[in-house]
């Protein structure tokens, strides 16, 4: 799905964020799990900005920000283009002759297919289409005229001709307008229909059975409805696609009292679509959220979760391993009985358990937009981002909180542009026979796994998912010969993308050097190259070898253990690089050697 991003037209109520402190604390008896630690950084943004999507406009591998404006006049969004160390660029506006009187929906998408992001913006009767150029611009929007205003909607290629469609609700129905090409879209095709009694309250899309096929779910309300108490009732539809424009309507929770909004992700890494929704009106037992696990059944499993906050904001909500265990986590802003503004993290520890964990935000904003997230600091990890103000109306800020947690997250550096996988082979063993085999991958919309198919056979499945990242880390031991390693990531409408490596057993060989140190053989210095790339030494010490290490930069991409061996395939960013091979021996003594490169 691509996440569903409404602007807050009335920003919440609630002095800019500083520092941040972590309160844990626990929610169920499973075993104890790593906690995550975040660092803050901020930057200047405009007047009543709300950060309300996250994309990598300019095929940098950094995230940048969509913020939408519920005061500025004819500004209807901006964009500030992430530098990755956590900061981001001024803001750049867009704007549009259009009634801005109404809420501005932000999507975005590959609409044209030409490998660059799009921004889709809803507005009043009209959707209008900003084609990205590929360098962080967008060019002026094409505009459609819609018959009644779309209150909720989402992303996703629901017919399987490759090209992204549009699912919302547009007055008693809910319509999908085809992509048709070249960011055109067809006339709406009602696919549900509302009875007289009855209204939406949220919409997502995911694949909540597994088979292949974008789904969207409906939290369909009926009955009186009050600006203060909610709708006597909700009730959870799925709308099952068959892959072909058609779908099957399922009620899979019905009779919450009061509203609802959903937000869709894997939350328990199983491959199945789960939606995550706030409760306006808490259970008897104070819980407020509750997550609906998704089943190739077609019918969902619930458990109700409890922050410690009185008021959870409207999605998006944040789905992201943030501690590094494996497991998907859950972050939500909360806002507590005394008005302190948090950030809960659901740590997930099995079984449909959790431990908690609080960012206590020191200094409360006045005003905030919606908790994000992103690779924002370069690093693999899932940081997290949201925009806020201070009550005197003169600080508007985006604070970015960097995740720094020290644990094991994507093995393989995430591409430099959405539409491609990274892979990385590392060789260890006796004649290079034990592959590790890596990957990472980048998509305009949220993935579902990766897959790894060897010499033709399918090997492994992993679902390590989050936004629009997913990686895969798989070793084996391989006979001598040449090999194919495809590699498959597919996104909630099962839109595939594909790359291809091959290895040799035993891998090439680099002499070690006659005295203590390291002998690079690949890449030369001040060599220009293309990623991924080659990095191939050989080393000697005196005693025995502890291990040998390449970096890039600050960043350490590979270790090997007892051999004189270094031999891996790693993935580094476009731009100027210092790769950095070490070589320890077991008393502890290293040697270093340093060459320049340019990847291009």
């Amino acid at each position: 799905m691509f996440r569903v991003s409404r602007s807050i037209s009335a920003l919440v109520p609630l002095l800019p964020i500083f520092t941040i402190c972590l309160v844990a604390g626990l929610y169920s008896t499973a075993a104890a799990q790593n906690n995550a630690s975040f660092t803050s950084r901020s930057t200047s943004t405009k007047v009543f900005a709300t950060a309300v999507a996250t994309i990598d406009l300019n095929g940098d591998g950094i995230p940048d920000l969509i913020e939408s404006y519920a005061r500025i006049e004819p500004v209807l969004f901006s964009v500030q283009l992430g530098l990755g160390n956590g900061w981001f660029a001024p803001a750049v506006d867009y704007t549009a002759h259009v009634n801005q009187q109404y809420a501005v929906q932000i999507l975005t998408a590959d609409v044209n297919n030409d490998g660059k992001a799009d921004v889709i913006v809803l507005t009043g009767k009209v959707l209008l289409v900003y084609l990205g150029s590929g360098d962080g611009t967008l060019i002026p929007p094409q505009q459609y005229a819609l018959p009644s205003f779309p209150e909720y909607a989402a992303v996703a290629d629901f017919n399987h001709d490759g090209i992204p469609d549009l699912v919302f609700s547009l007055g008693s129905t809910i319509s999908v307008v085809y992509g048709i090409g070249k960011g055109s879209f067809s006339a709406p095709a009602a696919i549900a229909t509302l009875g007289s009694d009855q209204g939406v309250d949220s919409i997502a899309v995911g694949d909540f059975d597994a088979d292949a096929n974008a789904d969207v779910a409906v939290a369909v309300t009926h009955g009186t409805c009050s600006p203060y108490a909610g709708c006597a009732g909700v009730d959870v539809h799925i709308l099952y696609g068959n892959g072909a424009g058609s779908f099957t309507d399922k009620l899979v929770y019905p009779g919450i009292v009061g509203d609802i909004n959903f937000y869709s992700g894997d939350l328990n890494n199983d491959g199945k679509t789960d939606l995550i929704a706030n409760l306006i009106r808490p259970t008897s037992m104070g819980q407020n959220l509750l997550v609906l696990y998704g089943q190739t059944s077609r019918a969902v499993t619930a458990t109700y979760l409890q922050t410690d906050g009185y008021f959870v904001p409207p999605p998006p909500f944040v789905i992201a391993d943030l501690n590094g265990d494996g497991r998907n986590d859950l972050a939500v802003l909360t806002q507590s009985a005394t008005d302190q503004l948090l950030i809960e993290i659901f740590f997930g520890a099995g079984n449909s358990t959790f431990k908690t964990e609080e960012i206590v935000i020191e200094q409360a904003p006045a005003d905030y937009g919606p908790l994000l997230v992103g690779d924002f600091y370069r690093d693999r990890r899932p940081d997290l981002l949201l925009t806020s103000g201070d009550r005197s109306d003169s600080i508007f800020q985006v604070f970015d909180y960097m995740n720094t947690t020290p644990s094991t997250f994507s093995p393989c550096l995430y591409p430099d542009s959405a539409g491609s996988i990274n892979a990385c082979v590392f060789r260890s063993g006796t004649n290079d026979a034990t592959v590790r085999l890596d990957a990472s991958a980048a998509w305009f919309e949220p993935l579902r796994k990766l897959e790894l198919w060897v010499d033709g056979v399918k090997v492994t499945e992993q679902r390590n998912v989050w936004d629009r990242y997913a990686w895969l880390d798989y070793s084996h031991t391989y006979g001598p010969g040449t090999h194919r390693a495809d590699f498959f990531s597919a996104g909630y409408d099962n839109t595939l993308q594909h790359q291809l490596v091959t290895f040799a057993v035993p891998g090439a060989v680099c002499a070690a050097p006659s005295s203590p140190g390291v002998n690079v053989c690949s890449p030369a210095h001040s060599a220009t190259v293309t990623s991924p790339v080659r990095a191939l030494a050989g080393g000697s010490v005196p005693g025995s070898i502890q291990r040998m290490e390449v970096w890039a930069d600050s960043m350490k991409m590979f270790s090997t253990f007892g051999s004189s061996q270094l031999d891996a395939t790693i993935a580094v960013p476009k731009g100027k690089h210092v790769l950095s091979y070490f070589i320890v021996n077991t008393s502890g003594t290293t040697w270093l050697k340093q060459v320049s490169l340019t990847v291009h």
